[in-house]
């Protein structure tokens, strides 16, 4: 069960408990992990509210307990490797840097260990603090005494011992970390359950005890069976201690009993993480694997969990970096015993020396513990790397602590066998630790002849840390600014020799180019490409891509051409306006920009047949500049009168330039005049490319197919089937051009010669498929010589076939509006 007991952390199991029975339950429901012993008082039940399952007094009964909080799942965001590599490298160089904001100083941590062999707390504790001068050893409170008289209470008991301390130096450090084993009994069912009536007393006395020298707080306790941990604090450091767990780890009986086992505590002293892990190992000489077994399983299982950020600054140099918990404000899933600053692992660890009792015997009697130092089993583990590999312990200059007749000053002998030993003397009582730059103040045992073991205390100078946040925010935003400049000065960097380019007016099929140059500003070679998806239909890049070293630079030319498959029927506009932004992007880099402006001539080439029909109040049908150019040839006598009419192209240059553009002033009158002075060939010339660069052919695209192979078999029905779905000024048109040929070829009496020619230059003109190019030219000349072998009467029914030789253009406006309602 695993329940936090509330109140506030100073209060007193005493000062509420009622019974042994109620603090047995409370004991049980505590939580395993608690630091804080609160008040009972809230967990007691009230009068008159009942306990569950049996009714109160009054009769009412508990309501059910609340739906457990909903948890919530923790959604850890993905970060890309790159990103992962700078926060790592700036951890690194904020620790190094820790000078700079941190302020280091030098607390004393005293460490002592006892094994009190299940005896009563009526002992003088005193020579655990005083001084190294001071003289031997007090004389011990007579305990059989203590025991006969009754039991005293707790007040009681600290006034005796207040009463017995002497007045010699005491130094309890500035942080006191005490750990008892056997403070109950190992035998039965107190073997596996913990009985805390049996170690408050210790903690009591050991309050009382610290109280002679200074004040000090309980930041921690805890008890496991025999096992009990102890943590104050003196007064002045209370506030920098947060971050508090506790957890033990049962190795005795079945391997999880509490007889033996160790208990681990951590806790943050200003910005330093501590942990202290109190342990009581398996017994024996010949135990030295259980005993490793049981050190590993501690180490192990002792896991913190949802450990608040930590930073192992105090870790080896080579070990800090590698540690998953070293960069700052990290929230690792756990954290183990040696991903802390400060390490201490004290207790009875048991182990023994590997030599003949008589022969430790005679080491001692020589004060020669280098040489009983050597033949430990602890040492010699540690040195294999069995065991305790990670830790320090300070030179042993004490004889073994264990094991001697309770009250005296001598091993005990073996009651069975007058003159030996009943066990090998040992350094059983340990101390060790791990850490950077701490320091041993002392190492030392303790004569209080109380058990068969004697206490050991080991008092270290450890240096602690304390963060100014806003100085190590300044270093952090120092290097995240050095981090982005770095990475922007290894980043390919582009730059153009201008950002706006200016066309000029584009006109319809007249290139036209610009240039500006790429330059690599960067300190690394770069590939440098322009993406397609911002290149227009009508420009042209060379190069396109290409490596450029640092300072090299490549003129890129930008060739504009404008043609029938742009687009750009909307160039009719009165302004029309020609702008693009061209991107020039950088491979794993940053891109720049060109800017492109330009102004489009509007002109009927590449136009909608459908927006010039409709202009200067059109109705729709009829396209007035196609008009004036068949006109203009019926009626100067060119049809059938020049043999080079549509198939020859005019070498005039200049006049076929004149002619366009008079009608691309969209000036019907000025387009007129134009026409009345052209020659025949410019007239001509022109009137073909019209048809030709129609944004949307005279025959649709969707009826390509459908007419193309009808041409094929013969059949006009099906192709005046299709055209009749067409829109009315596309039908016009078709009939208008074709009429037109016919008559100028029948006023020619041509030959087949010829009408294949005019064939092959109509075709392609007035049938275009979606793919644009010169595919199927055969089939779309097939499709234009099908109506010129065609009966009048497929195109409506027109005079011109029983009068050819009349230059009248009547028969063409016959067939213009003879199709206008269809």
């Amino acid at each position: 069960m695993n329940q936090r007991v509330p109140g506030a952390w100073r209060a007193s199991y005493g000062d509420t408990l009622r019974s042994r029975s109620q603090a047995s339950r409370l004991a049980n429901s505590a939580e395993t992990g608690s630091t804080w012993r609160t008040g009972a008082s809230a967990a007691l039940a009230s009068p008159g509210v009942a306990t569950r399952g049996r009714p109160a007094s009054y009769g009412t009964i508990l309501p059910p307990p609340p739906p457990p909080p909903v948890q919530v799942p923790f959604v850890v965001p993905e970060v890309d490797a790159a990103t992962l590599a700078k926060r790592d490298y700036v951890n690194v160089e904020l620790a190094k840097r820790s000078a700079e904001y941190t302020q280091v100083r030098d607390l004393r941590f005293y460490v002592a260990t006892f094994n009190v062999n299940a005896r009563p707390p009526v002992v003088d504790l005193t020579p655990l603090l005083r001084d190294h001068a001071s003289p031997g050893p007090s004389p011990p409170l007579d305990w059989r005494d203590a025991t006969a008289a009754p039991a005293t209470s707790r007040e009681s008991a600290a006034q005796t011992i207040q009463q017995s301390v002497s007045s010699a130096s005491m130094d309890a450090g500035d942080v006191a970390v005490f750990g008892f084993q056997e403070v109950q009994r190992l035998s039965g069912t107190a073997a596996v359950i913990t009985d805390e009536n049996q170690g408050r007393p210790w903690r009591v006395l050991i309050e009382s005890l610290l109280a002679t020298s200074g004040k000090y707080v309980c930041v921690m306790h805890k008890q496991l069976v025999g096992i009990m941990l102890l943590v104050f604090v003196r007064a002045e450091h209370a506030n920098a201690v947060r971050n508090l767990q506790v957890l033990t780890v049962g190795t005795g009986i079945a391997g999880l009993g509490g007889n033996k086992g160790g208990i681990a505590a951590r806790f943050r002293l200003y910005d330093t993480s501590v942990c202290c892990v109190c342990c009581h190992l398996t017994a024996h000489e010949h135990n030295v694997e259980k005993r490793n077994a049981d050190y590993r399983a501690i180490l192990d299982k002792a896991l913190f969990e949802n450990v608040p950020g930590e930073s192992n600054t105090l870790l080896p140099p080579a070990a800090a970096p590698a540690s998953p918990y070293s960069a700052p404000d990290a929230l690792p899933p756990s954290m183990s015993v040696l991903d802390h600053d400060v390490v201490f692992l004290f207790g009875d660890l048991n182990y023994r020396i590997a030599l003949r009792p008589e022969e430790v015997m005679r080491g001692i009697a020589a004060a020669d513990w280098a040489y009983l130092a050597s033949f430990d089993q602890l040492n010699t583990c540690r040195q294999a790397g069995f065991a305790f590999e990670p830790f320090t312990e300070a030179p042993l200059h004490f004889a073994p602590t264990y094991k001697y007749k309770p009250y005296e000053d001598e091993y005990e002998m073996d009651s069975d066998n007058p003159g030996a030993l009943k066990r090998t003397p040992a350094w059983c009582d340990r101390v060790l630790y791990r850490g950077q730059n701490v320091r041993v103040r002392s190492y030392r045992r303790h004569e209080v002849f109380f058990s068969d073991h004697r206490p050991v205390s080991c008092m270290l100078s450890v240096p602690v840390r304390q963060v100014d946040r806003d100085r190590r925010q300044a270093v952090l935003d120092r290097l995240w600014r050095d981090v982005n400049r770095r990475e922007n000065e290894l980043l390919p960097r582009l730059a153009v020799s201008d950002n706006d380019l200016f066309l000029g007016t584009v006109r319809f099929r007249v290139p036209q180019q610009a240039e500006f140059t790429i330059r690599n500003v960067g300190r690394v070679p770069t590939r440098w490409y322009l993406p397609s998806q911002h290149l227009r239909r009508w420009m042209r890049c060379v190069p396109r891509e290409g490596h450029l070293q640092p300072h090299q630079q490549v003129r890129v030319r930008i060739e504009v051409f404008v043609d029938e498959y742009c687009g750009y029927s909307a160039a009719f506009s009165e302004a029309p306006r020609m702008e693009s932004v061209l991107v020039v992007q950088a491979e794993d880099g940053a891109a720049v920009f060109v800017s492109l402006h330009g102004r489009y001539q509007r002109s009927v080439y590449g136009s909608l047949l459908e927006s010039l029909a409709g202009r200067n109040g059109g109705r729709g049908i009829v396209v007035p500049e196609l008009w004036l150019m068949g006109d203009a040839l019926l009626r100067r006598r060119w049809l059938g009168t020049v043999s080079g009419l549509f198939v020859e192209p005019c070498a005039d240059v200049a006049a076929v330039e004149t002619v366009r553009e008079a009608l691309d002033t969209g000036v019907l009158s000025d387009a007129a005049r134009a026409l009345e002075h052209a020659p025949p060939l410019a007239v001509a010339d022109v009137l073909v490319n019209f048809l030709r660069y129609l944004e949307v052919p005279v025959v649709p695209p969707p009826s390509y197919e459908t007419c193309v192979a009808a041409a094929a078999v013969g059949d006009r029905a099906a192709v005046l089937q299709e055209l009749a779905r067409a829109p009315p000024a596309h039908r016009n048109t078709f009939v208008y051009v074709v009429s037109m040929v016919r008559e100028h070829l029948a006023l020619l009496r041509g030959s087949l010669d010829l009408a294949e020619a005019l064939a092959r230059v109509f075709g392609p003109a007035l049938l275009r498929s979606n793919h644009g190019g010169s595919d199927h030219l055969t089939e779309r000349a097939r499709f234009f010589r099908l109506f010129l072998d065609a009966p009048e009467a497929d195109l409506g029914g027109s005079a011109a076939a029983d009068a050819p030789t009349q230059p009248s253009a009547a028969p063409l406006y016959e067939l213009l509006f003879d199709v206008q309602g269809t």
